[in-house]
């Protein structure tokens, strides 16, 4: 248990921003946080470009790499119309390309509706047309359990 006098005894740390308590411990916050995923991924790839960022099975991408594949990814959906706002279903089993496909349907500023690759053909089409999905995004192997 924390005293409740140690609260005001905390010396400042250099860069600290905010203190609070949760709980019986002391959180500080030393930075900003950023507000959104693509933010984050973009600070990190600048401060920390060769650090892994993804790792699946023996395959492994650094932050960098994450960054400059996400945008790839980014313009071609663009490039095949989807906007901002519209909602992108991603159908795929575990991968890195998962990942990446999330963080440019993110930097576009559409809307991710991840969907279970175990999920039922019938499921996948109550989800499509309940999230009012306009674009999905699959594996190949994966197509088959698209309605349409």
């Amino acid at each position: 248990m924390v005293d409740e006098n140690a609260w005001a005894t905390i010396a400042p740390f250099p860069g600290l921003r905010r203190e609070c308590l949760f709980g019986s411990r002391v959180v500080r916050c030393f930075e900003e946080r950023p507000n959104d995923c693509v933010t984050l991924l973009h600070r990190s790839a600048t401060g920390s470009p060769h650090a892994e960022a993804v790792a699946h099975g023996n395959e492994r991408i650094t932050y960098d790499e994450l960054e400059r594949l996400s945008s790839e990814q980014a313009l071609l959906l663009r490039e095949k119309g989807v906007s901002v706002g519209q909602r992108v279903a991603c159908l795929m089993n575990n991968s890195i390309e998962y990942v990446v496909f999330i963080f440019a349907i993110l930097k576009i500023g559409a809307i991710v509706v991840p969907i279970n690759a175990k999920e039922s053909k019938r499921g996948i089409a109550h989800i499509l047309d309940d999230a009012g999905v306009e674009c999905v995004i699959c594996h190949r192997d994966l197509k088959k359990l698209v309605p349409g």
